[in-house]
């Protein structure tokens, strides 16, 4: 059974390394960004939420739990029209007092598959640089009152830098229960947000990675405002879930990122960044999907300039740098994002992301900057990931399946798509948490935190058991992390009465870990000290049990485990599964290549050479 087709090769490729995570959700459904609220509420400006900020006086609301929240405040000047691909700069600030209490536009994108396009053809805006602050509403009276500020978690969505948002964190239980600080930011996505071309260097522009320094811009504004929040300006925990976790592992090797936090937390990340080289070659030369030599090409025969792609890149090549500047400018910003799409019709696209381009993220590879304290950011650090990280993906869009009623797809042979699943699940395990974790722990950092998120309680519908199927796929952590399941709406079909309880105390007990981490630097026992110990992580592969699995009481509950995950039995476990074929082994194997910790050569000899011929 053949499961890898070329595109679905190409789709895991950015899953891995950007992530580009295209996963469906139950029937279909997209889950990367928190939806907007199932109920929304009349929001009221608070006087009580009035702060003296550097930019000028704002004022927010009272949340429905209790807590103060101020949506959209400007941390950038524009960065759209002649601004485009420009490092940001610091807001300057508003006369008289500005209300924050509606949501902001997002970040220019298609938008989640979920959503209907509106006629223009795209969501959002490309002046989008704002960001979100809840706090608990008595959080500025009691720092002043005691001198104890809170710890600050700084919220980087996913969404493959090319779609999402913060989204809807108005009922979220993180702020108000375990009494810290919530920021969440937008930043530029899309070739906006990273792009590398010579032209751009030419024109003094130093970096590729304009989202990132985004990001590192409303960090600089952190520092310089959270204190009149309640906050602890140095006590900043990063939090980046897929592609936002991809931006907190890139600023974790950023100088230019340097003591603007203090801790990490990165979800169902990776750890690779990409050469300038990758970035800007052509695909059929050896570059990535849809790298700036491809995309140029596009946009000259879009333009009339070139009558065919291989005209367009001889074209570009000989065009003078500051008239290849003036026309990438002068391109609309929806065209220039539709050239990224395939058949007009992809909402999340690929992009090199991550751009090793020397000022923003050194040249160096990330194990060679991690070999030492010295040459990255090394601070605390929690890595997971999920237990069936694509088990959706492998669900709705593999040849494993077979359509079914309501779009509910039947699945003939389970046993190989569990064994399918797992070795995907722990590829990603491998690369997103244990491998980089070695790294970071054999540099001298001690304080690293390895989990694996484990809840698989879905429903039964229509005869498919969805806890096989789904189980704990990529996002389902996110609603757990802020305790907000009621405005899932999109979570409908999966979060059931029956469910409530085991989703409700094991939320509870991520909240804790999360936030004992961004107190103290250590998950410890949590909040209350009833839990678990989270232990560090051993290196040790075999004999210690280093893994938190994050369950439910009725799963086994939270504990530690020993789920290490290494190249060689990662490899030789393939070799010997029982389960799958030869074909479907060799597919597998595709899956490690995508990951470039495998070489072609031990693809040529796996097995004696069994793939060999194949396809």
């Amino acid at each position: 059974m053949k499961f890898f087709g070329r595109t679905w090769v190409k789709v895991t490729l950015f899953v891995i390394l950007s992530p580009i995570v295209l996963i469906a959700g139950c029937a279909g459904s997209f889950i990367h960004s928190l939806e907007r609220p199932a109920k929304p509420f009349e929001r009221t400006a608070s006087f009580e939420s009035v702060r003296i900020l550097n930019q000028g006086e704002a004022i927010g609301f009272e949340s429905k739990n209790g807590t103060h929240m101020w949506l959209g405040i400007p941390y950038a000047q524009s960065i759209s029209g002649e601004n485009r691909w420009t490092l940001p700069k610091p807001n300057q600030g508003w006369s008289g007092r500005k209300e924050f209490i509606q949501d902001p536009e997002r970040c220019m994108q298609f938008g989640t598959p979920t959503e209907k396009l509106p006629e223009i053809g795209y969501f959002g805006v490309e002046d989008c640089l704002s960001l979100d602050v809840i706090a608990p509403k008595s959080a500025l009276e009691k720092a002043k009152a005691d001198g104890k500020k809170l710890p600050v978690m700084f919220w980087i969505h996913g969404g493959g830098n090319t779609l999402g948002q913060p989204g809807d964190l108005t009922v979220n239980r993180l702020v108000p229960e375990e009494n810290v600080i919530l920021v969440a930011v937008r930043h530029r996505l899309g070739p906006f947000g990273a792009f590398s071309h010579q032209a751009l260097r030419d024109s003094n522009i130093p970096t590729s990675n304009f989202g990132l320094e985004d990001i590192i811009l409303s960090l600089h504004w952190v520092q310089e405002n959270i204190e009149i929040f309640g906050g602890d300006p140095n006590n900043v925990t990063l939090i980046g879930e897929s592609a936002g976790a991809v931006n907190a592992f890139s600023l974790l090797l950023s100088p230019r990122a340097k003591g603007l936090f203090h801790r990490t937390i990165l979800q169902s990340g990776s750890s690779t960044t990409t050469p300038v080289a990758e970035a800007e070659t052509p695909e059929k030369r050896g570059g990535k999907h849809n790298s700036s030599a491809d995309i140029v090409a596009k946009l000259l025969v879009l333009k009339g300039k070139a009558p065919d792609t291989v005209s367009a890149l001889l074209l570009a090549k000989g065009m003078p740098s500051s008239e290849m500047f003036t026309f990438l400018k002068s391109i609309p910003p929806f065209e220039f994002i539709q050239q990224y799409q395939k058949d007009g019709k992809d909402k999340m696209y690929g992009i090199p992301a991550a751009i090793r381009d020397g000022f923003t993220i050194p040249t160096q590879t990330p194990d060679e900057l991690m070999a030492s304290t010295d040459t990255y950011n090394a601070v605390p650090m929690i890595l997971g990931t999920n237990k069936d990280e694509l088990a959706i993906l492998l669900y709705f869009k593999s040849d494993f399946s077979r359509p079914g009623k309501l779009k509910m797809p039947v699945i003939d042979n389970i046993e190989g798509f569990q064994h399918a699943s797992q070795f995907m699940a722990k590829t990603w395990k491998f690369i997103g948490s244990d491998r980089p974790a070695n790294l970071i722990k054999s540099s001298g950092i001690n304080d690293v935190y390895v989990y694996r998120f484990d809840w698989d309680e879905e429903p039964t519908i229509l005869g498919r058991d969805l806890g096989i199927f789904i189980g704990a796929s990529h996002t389902y952590d996110i609603p757990f992390i802020f305790g907000q399941f009621d405005n899932r709406e999109i979570l409908k079909y999966v979060l059931t009465k029956k469910n409530a309880a085991g989703r409700e105390e094991l939320s509870s007990d991520m909240r804790q870990y999360w936030a004992e981490f961004a107190r103290t630097g250590n998950p410890g026992k949590g909040r209350t000290g009833a839990l678990d110990t989270w232990e560090r992580w051993s290196s040790r592969d075999g004999d210690t049990n280093s893994t938190m699995s994050l369950d439910t009481r009725a799963g086994g509950g939270s504990k530690m485990i020993n789920a290490h995950v290494e190249k060689a039995s990662l490899t030789r476990d393939l070799l010997l599964d029982g389960e799958l074929t030869d074909k479907q082994k060799c597919d597998l194997f595709k899956f490690f290549l995508v990951t470039k910790l495998w070489s072609v050569q031990e693809y040529a000899a796996f097995g004696d050479g069994m793939c060999l011929g194949d396809k």
